[in-house]
């Protein structure tokens, strides 16, 4: 609204280019699907006992496999985050995240030394 009309020009279309080239990938295709259609899951089933399984293969999308496992990944965190856990009434919550080599992000350490087992309080 305010920083990106007031840019120069050739500035504004290298943004608008890597943007596009990032986040194109996600509309098409399979990954598209997933993303940019009416689903049945959300992160937050994880905390009513679901077990979210999201199979995009590294291997077969390459960077677009990444950044829809850091998607989700991102997005469960958040959520775990935002809950409020009441032992012995909530559910524990488990991401296990193969290939993790591809996937770390910063934001996933300060997520592992904020989050606690309060069940074993």
């Amino acid at each position: 609204m305010y920083e990106r009309p007031t840019m120069d020009a050739r500035t504004r279309s290298n943004v608008d280019a890597d943007f596009t080239g990032m986040f194109d990938p996600l509309t098409r295709g399979k990954i598209g699907e997933l993303f940019s259609t009416t689903t049945n899951i959300t992160p937050e089933d994880t905390l009513n006992g679901k077990v979210v399984v999201i199979d995009i293969p590294v291997s077969k999308y390459r960077a677009v496999g990444q950044f829809t496992a850091l998607i989700w990944s991102q997005l469960l965190q958040r959520t775990v985050d935002r809950r409020s856990f009441t032992p012995p009434f909530s559910r524990p919550v488990f991401l296990w995240v193969d290939e993790a080599h591809y996937f770390c992000i910063d934001q996933d350490a300060a997520f592992q030394t904020t989050a606690q087992n309060l069940s074993q309080k």
